[in-house]
Formats: C-alpha cells, structure tokens, sequence
C-alpha cells in the first residue's frame, strides 16, 4: 500500500512578517539555522562594539553598532526569503517526484500478480507455451520499464534537489557577502574619515 505525505509550502508574507515584528527571532519560521546564528552571534558582535564605543566615548563606533544592528536586520529579511524559496522548492519537487514514479494504473504488485496468473493458466493448461511465453515476456518488459522510470526520476529528483539547493544556497550566501562587504567599506569610511579626521 502506497501512503502519501504531505507537508505544506512556507508563505514568504509570513517570514517577512515575523522577520519585521520579532527580528531574528522571527527567522526560526524560515530557517532554524539562520535563526540560531542571528539571534545568538550577530547580536552579541554589535553589543561588543556598541559597549566598546561606549567605554572609549567613540560616538562614531556606537554609530557604527547600530548601522550593524541595522544591516543585520537587513540581512535577516534576505535570509528568510531566501529559506522559505529553498524549502517551498525542495517540498514542491518532492511532491512531483512521488506523485510520478508510477503510474497509478499499473503497479509492480499488478504485474507480479498477473504473471502469477498466466503461470497458473499455463500450468492448468489452459494458457498454451507460446501464448504463455509472449504474456510472460510482455509483463517482465513492463516490469522493467517500470524499474528503468523509477531510476531515473530518482536520479533527476536527486540531481534537481542537489542542484537547485546549491544555486539557491549560492544566490543567498552572494546577496549576504555584498550587503557585509558594502557595510565593511561604510564602517571604513566612517572610521576614516570621522573618528580619525
């Protein structure tokens, strides 16, 4: 007996909404992961730098604290989008996928149980050898072409799933690196040219 699971697609309104009304904690919704890290790490760092502006009375690094605290933020927003795209992807595939394997009409039980029939005609021999032989010969080729469907959805489910992880993973991590890489040169900037004019 075939049982089907079935589990529902993520709404990227909600991940937003979370996102925008609890921060980092918001993104447990979307993707635990990128939930732990910017609950715990992101604001850990900008508490160190705002402290450490507050100790050494550099307004521009508390200035600097809250533009990460803000690009933080940021960064969450990007990160929930982007892990609700990937989930609902890989959840949609697999729903093709075994809503395709094989056909409805005709299963591998069917066939076993159809060549058990002929073999029980041709023994009782009401089924001659030839007629026998062109039955039993079309059920194993249906057999094997069942086999041969099976294997390679399965070999593209597994190579779409790998694939596309990977690009949507890439796209992430590349919108991720250029918001951290411009809000490096704007801390440099700001250190630069104000704390040490």
């Amino acid at each position: 007996m075939n049982y089907i699971v079935t589990k529902q697609t993520k709404s990227k309104g909600i991940a937003i909404l979370l996102v925008a009304i609890f921060g980092p904690l918001g993104m447990f919704y979307s993707t635990i992961w990128g939930g732990i890290i910017m609950t715990l790490i992101a604001p850990i760092l900008i508490f160190i730098l705002f402290l450490k502006g507050v100790l050494v009375n550099s307004e521009p690094l508390v200035v600097i604290a809250f533009f990460w605290g803000f690009l933080a933020y940021i960064i969450c927003f990007v990160w929930a989008v982007s892990a609700v795209n990937a989930y609902n992807w890989r959840i949609l595939n697999e729903a093709n996928f075994y809503n395709t394997n094989i056909p409805a009409a005709e299963t591998k039980e069917m066939l076993y149980e159809n060549l058990e029939r002929i073999k029980r005609l041709h023994t009782d021999k009401i089924l001659n050898e030839s007629d026998y032989e062109v039955q039993k010969n079309e059920y194993l080729r249906r057999l094997k072409a069942i086999d041969d469907n099976y294997s390679m959805q399965q070999y593209q489910f597994e190579f779409d799933k790998t694939f596309s992880n990977s690009k949507n993973n890439n796209v992430t991590q590349n919108w991720i690196i250029i918001i951290l890489i411009l809000a490096l040169i704007a801390s440099w900037i700001i250190i630069k040219f104000v704390i040490y004019k």
